[in-house]
């Protein structure tokens, strides 16, 4: 319906918001457009950060 397209570009005005989140946004799209980003998977992710099962845990 109509208004899914007015909330979608209403949440795109809003991202786009401030020059720092713009910036992010389209250096992101970039970078997913170049593919230089390799897909990794969700454990990769927690050994890069230090969160691998067994370590200190992070209270939310």
């Amino acid at each position: 319906s109509g208004g899914k397209g007015v909330n979608s570009l209403l949440e795109t005005v809003y991202l786009f918001g401030s020059y720092e989140n713009a910036s992010r946004l389209l250096s992101a799209l970039k970078r997913a457009k170049a593919e230089t980003n390799q897909p990794r998977t969700l454990e990769d992710l927690r050994r890069e950060l230090g969160l691998e099962e067994g370590s200190e845990k992070i209270s939310a």
